[in-house]
C-alpha cells in the first residue's frame, strides 16, 4: 500500500543531504570506546549475574530483577523524551543532563555494595536495582538526542563503520579489565566480598564520567523543530499511526523485540548455569568477560563490513545465527567432558567450562551485531523531523521485554530449569529471524538517495 504519509518517509530521509562531521564521528567512536569499557565493570551478562549470585546465596531470582530493571530503564523514557523534544532546534543539553544523572547513579553503586552488602544484602540487592534503573533510565532519556545528532552527523554509508568502530575500540580496550576483574574476584587477591566487587564498580564509574564527557563536547547543528508539543493522548495516536503505516518499523520493532526476549531468556543465565550446574568458580567469570569482550570486539569488523557491503538486513541475518546458539552451546555444555584441558591463571580449564566460554563468545558477537543492524537500520528509515518520536515509538514497542528477565528467573527457580528457560530463547530467536527476513533493505541508488521499500505492506 502506497500512502501520502509513506510517501513523505521515503522522501524526506535527510540523510541523503548530510555531509559527515569529523569532529562528532571522532568524539562518537571515543565516548563509544570508553562506554563500552565502563560497561564491562557491570556487565549485565556476567558481572552483575554473578555479584547476584554471590551476594543472595545463589538465587537466580535477583539475577533476573536486576537485569529486568537494568533492561527497563532503557525503553521507557523514548515515548516522553520523543514527544518534547520534537519542538527543540538543540538537543545536546539533553544529552548532557542525562549524562550527568548516569554518572551519578553508577558513583553510588560502590558506596552502597561496600557498607552494606555483608550485612544488609536485601537493603544492597534493592538499591543496586534502583540504581540501575535509574542509571538505564538517564541513559533511554539520552539515547533520543544521542541518535538524532549522530542521524544528523554521519551519513547512512558511515554508520556501519561508525558504530563498528564504537564496539571495536571498547571491546578492544575491555579485554584487559576482564583478566584485572579475575584477579580481583580470585580467593588470592585478598580482597573479600563485597570490597571485591565494590573496586570494580568504582572503576566502571570513573570510566562512566569520563565517556560521558567525550560527547557532551559535541558541537550540534540546529536543526528545524515541530511547532507545538502534541497532548499525550494526540501523540501516543500518531505513534501507533507510524507503526501501522510504516511496514519496515513495524517489523524491524517485532525483530527487536524478539531479539531482546531471546536475550532475557538465555544471555543473563549463561553464567548462573556455569556457577550452579556446572560448580565453576566465581573468579571465572572475568576470563568469561574478557572472552565476551575480545569476541564482541573482532566481530564487529565482520559486521561493520557486512553493514556496509551487503547492508544491515543481511548483517542482522547473520548475526541472528549468534543469538540462537548461545542457548545451544550453554544446555549443551554438560554433555562434554569435565577433567583438566590446561590452566589459566591458576583455573583449571575443562571442556565444559570451553563450551561456556564459547557460549560467552557468542554472546559478545550477538551483542555486537545485533545493536548494529539494527541502529543503523533504524536511522536509514527515520525521517530528520520526527526522528525523535520515531526512536521514542521504537522502543516503546520493547518496553515489555524488560520483563523477560525476571520472568525467565521465576521460571527456572530454585529447582534450576535452565533448559526450560534457554528452550525459549531459542523458539523466540527462530521466530526473529523470521521477521528479520520479512525486512525491505534500504539502499542507496547512484545518486546517493535513499529508497525504501516501508511503503510495502
Amino acid at each position: 500500500m502506497k500512502g501520502s504519509y509513506c510517501s513523505k518517509l521515503a522522501t524526506s530521509q535527510q540523510a541523503s543531504n548530510t555531509e559527515l562531521v569529523t569532529r562528532t564521528f571522532v568524539l562518537g567512536v571515543l565516548n563509544g570506546g570508553v562506554y563500552m569499557v565502563a560497561r564491562a565493570c557491570i556487565d549485565p551478562e556476567t558481572l552483575l549475574p554473578a555479584f547476584a549470585i554471590s551476594i543472595s546465596g545463589g538465587n537466580v531470582i535477583w539475577v533476573g530483577l536486576l537485569s529486568s530493571l537494568f533492561a527497563a530503564g532503557w525503553f521507557w523514557p523514548q515515548i516522553f523524551a520523543g514527544r518534547s523534544l520534537e519542538t527543540r532546534a538543540y538537543l545536546m543539553p539533553y544529552y548532557r543532563i542525562a549524562a550527568l544523572v548516569r554518572t551519578v547513579c553508577v558513583a553510588l553503586l560502590p558506596v552502597i555494595i561496600y557498607f552494606y552488602g555483608a550485612q544488609q544484602p536485601i537493603l544492597t540487592v534493592a538499591t543496586v536495582g534502583f540504581l540501575l534503573f535509574a542509571f538505564a533510565s538517564a541513559g533511554g532519556f539520552g539515547m533520543v538526542p544521542f541518535m538524532s545528532v549522530v542521524g544528523d552527523a554521519v551519513p547512512p554509508r558511515w554508520l556501519g563503520k561508525f558504530f563498528g568502530l564504537r564496539y571495536l575500540t571498547g571491546g578492544l580496550l575491555a579485554f584487559g579489565v576482564g583478566f584485572w576483574i579475575h584477579n580481583v574476584l580470585s580467593d588470592d587477591s585478598g580482597i573479600a566480598f563485597p570490597a571485591n566487587y565494590s573496586l570494580v564498580f568504582a572503576v566502571g564509574a570513573v570510566l562512566f564520567a569520563i565517556s560521558a564527557i567525550l560527547f557532551a563536547v559535541v558541537r550540534e547543528s540546529p536543526r528545524k523543530p515541530s511547532r507545538r508539543v502534541l497532548p499525550m493522548r494526540l501523540h501516543l495516536v500518531r505513534c501507533l499511526r507510524m507503526i501501522r503505516d510504516n511496514a519496515n518499523m513495524r517489523r524491524l520493532g517485532k525483530s527487536r523485540a524478539l531479539s531482546a526476549a531471546a536475550y532475557g531468556f538465555s544471555f543473563p543465565f549463561v553464567v548462573p548455569f556455569a556457577l550452579k550446574v556446572l560448580g565453576m568458580p566465581v573468579a571465572a567469570v572475568g576470563l568469561l568477560l574478557s572472552l565476551k569482550v575480545l569476541s564482541y570486539s573482532l566481530t564487529n569488523i565482520l559486521w561493520s563490513h557486512i553493514s556496509d557491503k551487503y547492508g544491515n538486513r543481511t548483517e542482522l541475518i547473520i548475526s541472528s545465527l549468534a543469538v540462537v546458539l548461545v542457548p545451544v552451546l550453554t544446555v549443551a555444555s554438560p554433555l562434554f567432558g569435565d577433567y583438566e584441558v590446561l590452566s589459566v591463571l591458576g583455573l583449571a580449564v575443562t571442556p565444559r567450562l570451553l563450551a561456556i566460554a564459547g557460549a560467552c563468545m557468542l554472546v559478545g558477537a550477538a551483542l555486537s551485531g545485533q545493536p548494529l543492524g539494527f541502529n543503523a537500520f533504524l536511522l536509514q528509515i527515520l525521517p530528520m523531523r520526527r526522528r525523535p518520536t520515531f526512536i521514542a515509538v521504537f522502543f516503546l514497542m520493547l518496553l515489555p521485554t524488560a520483563a523477560v528477565p525476571l520472568l525467565a528467573a521465576l521460571l527456572i527457580g530454585e529447582a534450576d530449569r535452565f533448559v526450560l528457560g534457554m528452550s525459549l530463547a531459542i523458539m523466540l530467536s527462530v521466530v526473529m529471524v523470521w521477521e528479520i527476513l520479512r525486512l525491505k533493505e534500504v539502499q542507496a541508488d547512484v545518486g546517493g538517495e535513499n529508497t525504501t521499500n516501508s511503503e510495502i505492506r
